[in-house]
């Protein structure tokens, strides 16, 4: 009886230890995504490592966070989370398709994106999309600015789906009087937070080159 006792209690003690292993194992791959499931993922997309800070810059969210956002641009085809995951150093790692890439591209927040930035007649934006002046005056600084600080990171995120390596992601912005040419405001994005103040500038009107 002894015995029989003896290897009920091991045979309930392994099938707990199965159990557990089977349940961190699912849980992981859903928190982890799909790309572990699906080795052969380069011949379609591409693949990025975004350190946190990045993920946040471009994504507003740490990479712990990102699977639980489900951004307005998400159909059932192009949910970025499908096919991502985080490294062992805490990196959001994803795959996209060249659609998927174009789906980014065209994302805006709350109306602004790299086009709304290219369309605006006082907005500067160099062609690797590293630095960008505005030429403020005071009939528009206000929308001009509001603009660049939603849009903004369209050109991060241009950047990094031109080629360029996550970490070296950098945007120099800059705010100068559109009369006198004086740089009222310059920040290093992301490494500094972009955060203007409008009360505390007064630019030149219009008026004056007219």
């Amino acid at each position: 009886m002894r015995k029989i006792h003896k290897g009920l209690i091991i045979a309930g003690a392994v099938a707990i230890t199965l159990s557990v292993a089977f349940f961190v194992l699912f849980n992981l791959n859903t928190f982890m995504g799909k790309s572990s499931l699906h080795p052969d993922l380069s011949k379609t997309h591409t693949k990025y490592v975004l350190p946190p800070n990045i993920c946040v810059a471009l994504f507003s969210f740490e990479p712990e966070e990102f699977f639980n956002i489900e951004f307005d641009f998400y159909t059932s085809e192009n949910d970025f989370r499908q096919n991502a995951s985080i490294d062992k150093d805490g990196n959001l790692v994803i795959w996209l398709t060249e659609e998927q890439k174009e789906v980014w591209r065209n994302e805006n927040s709350w109306g602004y994106n790299l086009e709304t930035l290219q369309n605006s007649e006082n907005i500067e934006i160099s062609d690797d999309y590293t630095k960008v002046i505005v030429n403020c005056y005071k009939e528009t600084a206000t929308g001009d600015i509001v603009c660049l600080a939603f849009g903004h990171k369209s050109l991060g995120i241009e950047q990094l789906l031109s080629g360029k390596e996550p970490k070296s992601i950098n945007i120099n912005i800059i705010l100068r009087d559109g009369v006198t040419g004086e740089t009222v405001y310059n920040v290093s994005w992301p490494k500094e937070k972009f955060e203007y103040d409008s009360e505390k500038y007064e630019f030149s009107s219009m008026k004056q080159i007219l």
